[in-house]
This record gives C-alpha cells, sequence and structure tokens, in this order.
C-alpha cells in the first residue's frame, strides 16, 4: 500500500511540474498552451501507460497492451475531462466554463480518424499487429504532431 501511495504522490508531484513548466515554456517562446498540450503534455503522461504497455507485450499479453492504450484514451476524454470540469466548477461556483472549440476541431477530427483508421486496420489484418502496421502508427503520430505545430503556428 505504501508503494501505491507513493507511486500516485510522485505522479501528482511530477504532473504538476511539467503542466507548470510546459506552461512556462509555451509562454516563453510564445507559443499556444494547446501546441504544448496536444505534444509536451500528452507525450510526458503517456510515458507510464507506453512502460505498461510495453511490458505487458512482451510478456505476450499483447491484447492488454492495446486495451491498455485504448482504454486509458477513453479514460483521459471521458474520465478526466469530466472529473476535470466537476472540480474546477466547485471553484468557480458551479458556473459553466468556457472552452475554444476552435484550438479543438482538428485534434478532436483526427483522434476520430485515427480511431476508425486504427479499427479498419485491426480488422483487416484481423487483429495482427505487425512491425511494419506499428511503423505506420508511429509515422502517422510524427506526422499529425508536425500538422498540429504547423496549424497552430500558421492558424490555419
Amino acid at each position: 500500500m505504501y508503494n501505491v501511495l507513493m507511486s500516485v504522490f510522485l505522479v501528482v508531484v511530477s504532473s504538476t511540474f511539467m503542466v507548470d513548466y510546459a506552461t512556462k515554456l509555451a509562454t516563453l517562446l510564445n507559443i499556444p498552451a494547446a501546441l504544448i498540450g496536444v505534444t509536451i503534455l500528452a507525450a510526458g503522461t503517456s510515458v507510464p501507460d507506453l512502460l505498461a504497455s510495453v511490458k505487458t507485450a512482451r510478456e505476450g499479453y499483447a491484447d492488454t497492451a492495446i486495451t491498455n492504450a485504448i482504454g486509458s484514451n477513453v479514460f483521459d476524454v471521458l474520465g478526466n475531462l469530466g472529473l476535470t470540469y466537476v472540480v474546477a466548477a466547485l471553484f468557480t461556483g458551479g458556473k459553466a466554463i468556457a472552452v475554444d472549440i476552435a484550438s479543438l476541431k482538428t485534434s478532436i477530427v483526427l483522434l476520430i480518424a485515427s480511431s476508425v483508421v486504427l479499427l479498419l486496420v485491426f480488422f483487416a489484418k484481423k487483429f495482427n499487429l505487425s512491425k511494419p502496421i506499428s511503423i505506420i502508427l508511429m509515422l502517422s503520430y510524427v506526422v499529425y504532431i508536425i500538422y498540429i505545430c504547423y496549424s497552430t503556428i500558421y492558424k490555419i
């Protein structure tokens, strides 16, 4: 129990520092905070999921690794966003919190598109994940990051 509590504490502390310094970096570089959110923060908070997925895949539980990645993202979108706004509402007296949807439209479309493509690839390959597919998935993420950076900086 001590290890679990200490792990939670360390995740909270490191996440707090990561968010604070990533936001300061965005300000320093004069780039939108949303860009930092979809790059540095997204990658940084996904490292524990990555490590868990790699460990389970190496032990022969590829289905657990894949469901961990998918389940983590579903939890991030539904659970984290829901909890974030419930907690924020407690501090704002229950007022609605405005979200700048303009900066999220592309990410939302790409999230839905990547989910559909991933599902189609899994169906086409009979739910077998291979090295070429893995490389395509990683390259797709790199293209996504490049596009997000470009579209955020040049406001397209």
